[in-house]
């Protein structure tokens, strides 16, 4: 886990293939921290990996609420045409058991820049039994239609229910 958690406060600047025996390490790990250090790392580095990438979406199944809680950190960094799996995965996720998954499942979803996570979303900040995750919902919410200092998300439908969150917040 050391080792892992020391390689993941670096980026590679050389070509992804030669570090191919450190994917194939982390893709064989079994302890839940080493797992949870080595998607650190990982997901800056084999964010275009297909490997990687269908190894994040199995973790998402792992009977460790650790283990699934890093899985959606390493979306933020996925870079793929196909979402689908992803958006699969961090929808189950936002339903998870753990708090703690489902919080960050919440926040991170905004990454799959998915209009469908705008409903439930709007559900979560309008239901004060889910008031732990009303952070999370609002910077997901924001940051789908307004992600400083990016700028590359403009959902259209993310600005309305936030506007709506708004509105119904300073009617209360």
């Amino acid at each position: 886990a050391y080792y892992y958690q020391q390689l993941s406060n670096h980026n590679f600047d050389e070509s992804v293939s030669a570090y191919t025996p450190i994917l194939t390490k982390i893709l064989s790990e079994k302890e839940s921290i080493a797992i949870y250090q080595a998607l650190r790392f990982a997901a800056r580095n084999f964010a275009e990996e297909k490997t990687f990438i269908d190894f994040v979406i199995s973790l998402s199944d792992s009977t460790d609420a650790n283990i699934r809680r890093v899985v959606p950190y390493a979306v933020q960094y996925i870079r793929t045409d196909d979402t689908e799996p992803l958006a699969q995965m961090m929808f189950k996720l936002i339903e998870d058991e753990d708090k703690d998954v489902r919080k960050e499942a919440v926040l991170y979803c905004y990454k799959l820049k998915d209009d469908r996570f705008v409903p439930v979303l709007k559900e979560i900040l309008l239901d004060e039994a889910q008031a732990d995750l009303h952070t999370n919902a609002g910077d997901a919410l924001c940051r789908m239609w307004y992600n400083y200092p990016a700028h590359d998300s403009h959902s259209e439908a993310a600005y309305e229910a936030t506007m709506e969150y708004f509105k119904a917040a300073f009617e209360d």
